[in-house]
């Protein structure tokens, strides 16, 4: 005996006729899924390719900042590969224990090390309290390494425009801020069109 909703749509019928149903019923489930099939594996690339694995890496399941690094830390995403997860570094600030730099570290997304230094900022010979530290990430991620200069280190980029630089390299703010932040043409060019003489 049939029940179920199925029973409740077969019931009065004869035997033929229910098995007819239960096959149009089963026919329909079985269409259902083969669209449903087809939708995913066309509709899974297609979200892939118009960035939607990136959209779900920052906006639904953004990487979570190690809880040794400061409050201060910003995500720093790196070029991205064609599938990766969380693909960058955490940049964060605070003192140094003598207190008379600041200390940066740069973190993989697993949280192991793999840079830090003292820092003090282009403008001034003092570091900023921990508090005071307004990160944030370059315009691009390959702009915050300085190989340019000749040196394996990384800049830190402030919300106020200045810059945070090891002290090793310290000595080298002007010609890092020149490549980072270079001036304004001068260069003026002529008018597409000449004025009409009368």
């Amino acid at each position: 005996m049939v029940t179920g909703p199925v029973y409740a749509l077969t019931e009065g019928l004869p035997d033929s006729r229910c098995r007819l149903l239960r096959v149009k019923v089963s026919h329909r489930a079985m269409s259902f899924l083969f669209v449903s099939i087809a939708v995913l594996v066309v509709g899974a690339p297609l979200f892939w390719m118009e960035g939607g694995l990136a959209w779900l890496q920052k906006a639904v399941f953004p990487p979570r900042r190690p809880r040794f690094m400061p409050v201060n830390s910003i995500w720093i995403d790196a070029p991205s590969l064609p599938i990766s997860w969380h693909h960058g570094w955490w940049f964060g600030c605070g003192l140094s224990s003598s207190g008379a730099t600041n200390y940066c570290r740069l973190v993989g997304a697993d949280g192991q090390e793999i840079y830090a230094a003292e820092y003090l900022p282009c403008a001034g010979d003092s570091p900023i309290d921990e508090t005071s530290v307004r990160l944030v990430a370059p315009p691009h991620s390959t702009d915050m390494w300085l190989f340019s200069e000749g040196h394996d280190d990384v800049v830190g980029f402030l919300a106020d425009g200045d810059l945070l630089l090891p002290v090793a390299v310290r000595n080298k703010c002007g010609s890092v801020k020149s490549r980072l932040f270079p001036a304004p043409s001068s260069v003026k060019f002529p008018p597409l069109f000449a004025p009409v003489p009368e």
